[in-house]
């Protein structure tokens, strides 16, 4: 950085002029935006999903907010009452200003919306605001402007219940207990909503881990959140007046509007049950629990069943639909590329990660070449703040309080890892 050449004049003035307001107080170079949602966390297409974006500062000076905006209102649903103060004193709250040292959870601009997503896949928005900072990417009428990407990456609901087809044994009126697993079948919970049947008294009773002991006794009807990523075994109460069903449904609803139904037979074996126990869809053939009917895609491979492992062996071991899913040989965030491929996904839980991407300024490498952020962040510029009695400083340090503006400096930077919004700052991928 080199400077112009200092005029007498203007030497001779900074030895004279003093000024009260010392350049620490100034408003810092720039504002942390956070949002409290990962890029590569998944919300549900049909549910409003809560989520937090702070506005503030760790340490510098006092800040103010004139204006905050979002490119995508529909898909970003923001209050329109986060100012906070009266920066005109016209009587109307109309921005928000950040007192020094600002402390994350105390100050700064908390806004409480939520991510609205109508369809599968996913997408960036920009988010824009108008302050005082020191920093940025323009400035206009002696207000500054920076912005930040959202992130959101919205996937269809699904719920999974096996087994797929309950087979009960005449009840008598008595409550008869089955144990149903559920599950997730992509990264986000769900919430079971509802459980019912049109003819067929059913509840729910302990609820646990896969293969562990009971967490929740429910004893009533959901909602029940299933977590992402994890198998819950639950037991289904169900009664029916004797010799009055021998067909019927069981129906899952979940809050995103799914419906999954589980056909019911009652009275296994029985003439008129629906139950042809002599039909191989019937018989468990490869031991492993369960029979074609229920759900098993594969009932001569013990291995292949609702709830196997996958191994990454071009087989849908699970028989959910999906052959080698969470393995390396899967492409887990649909982007089209797997750890396997030639070129390889760098980081296959993130769809904006991938070969031929489009790089972002967020620190990461988004198209897999080994370098990060080429030429895809904005170049920033350091502007003048005019204080009191005229007093004026740049983001740098208390020394520069009277030189560094008469020097007429200007330095140009460019937006790193900061601009990547998250809950947790930087991260480098996995």
């Amino acid at each position: 950085m080199r400077a112009r050449p200092l005029p007498l004049l203007a030497l001779l003035a900074g030895g004279l002029w003093t000024c009260d307001k010392p350049c620490t107080e100034c408003p810092p170079n720039e504002l942390n935006a956070e949002l409290d949602l990962d890029w590569d966390e998944v919300v549900l297409v049909g549910v409003d999903t809560p989520v937090q974006l702070w506005l503030g500062h760790y340490d510098g000076g006092a800040t103010t907010v004139f204006d905050l905006s979002v490119d995508d209102p529909e898909h970003w649903v923001f209050p329109a009452d986060w100012p906070t103060h009266d920066c005109d004193e016209d009587g109307e709250l109309d921005c928000a200003r950040l007192p020094a040292n600002t402390e994350k959870g105390r100050d700064g601009v908390w806004l409480e919306g939520v991510v609205r997503p109508d369809a599968p896949g996913p997408w960036l928005s920009t988010l824009t605001w108008w302050s005082d900072e020191l920093r940025g990417i323009e400035q206009v009428d002696g207000r500054t402007r920076n912005e930040a990407l959202l992130a959101a990456w919205a996937v269809e609901p699904c719920l999974r219940a096996w087994p797929e087809v309950l087979v009960v044994e005449e009840t008598d009126g008595e409550p008869v207990t089955i144990e149903l697993t559920l599950e997730s079948c992509v990264a986000a919970g769900q919430v079971l909503a509802d459980l019912w049947s049109p003819d067929l008294e059913v509840s729910l009773g302990e609820v646990a881990p896969e293969g562990g002991e009971p967490s929740i006794s429910v004893g009533i009807q959901p909602p029940l959140y299933v977590l992402p990523e994890a198998r819950w075994t639950v037991d289904l109460v169900i009664q029916a007046e004797a010799g009055t069903v021998t067909e019927s449904s069981l129906v899952l609803d979940t809050e995103a509007g799914l419906e999954v139904v589980l056909p019911v037979f009652i009275g296994a074996c029985e003439e008129g049950s629906g139950v042809d126990c002599g039909d191989e869809a019937w018989t468990d053939d490869d031991g492993d629990g369960l029979a074609e009917i229920e759900g098993d895609c594969d009932d001569a491979r013990a291995a292949t069943h609702p709830g196997a492992e996958e191994t990454g062996n071009s087989v849908d071991d699970d028989c959910d639909g999906v052959v080698d899913n969470g393995t390396y040989a899967a492409d887990d965030d649909g982007d089209g590329y797997s750890e396997l491929d030639d070129p390889a996904d760098c980081w296959d839980d993130m769809p904006w990660v991938h070969p031929g991407a489009e790089e972002l300024c967020t620190g990461w490498d988004h198209d897999c070449d080994g370098v990060v952020d080429e030429d895809a962040c904005p170049e920033l510029q350091d502007f003048p703040w005019e204080g009191e009695r005229g007093c004026a400083c740049l983001g740098g340090g208390a020394g520069a309080l009277l030189l560094v503006p008469l020097l007429g400096l200007r330095r140009r930077g460019r937006a790193g890892p900061r601009r990547a919004l998250s809950s947790s700052g930087t991260r480098a991928p996995r």
